[in-house]
């Protein structure tokens, strides 16, 4: 079990970083918010995992 939480963390902080730099280029605004806010909702999800694994 704890093999898949860090296979989950790995995924959700790998996605964060792309969505993230993705959002650095993006001239759009709307996109570019739009990544934003998934690159956070991956992180939080990271966070998530890790903690599940600390425990």
């Amino acid at each position: 079990m704890k093999r898949v939480k860090n296979l989950q963390y790995f995924w959700h902080n790998m996605r964060s970083n792309y969505y993230t730099v993705i959002a650095e280029d993006c001239l759009d605004k709307n996109v570019k918010k739009q990544l934003v806010e998934k690159a956070e909702s991956h992180k939080l999800v990271a966070i998530q995992c890790r903690t599940k694994i600390k425990i």
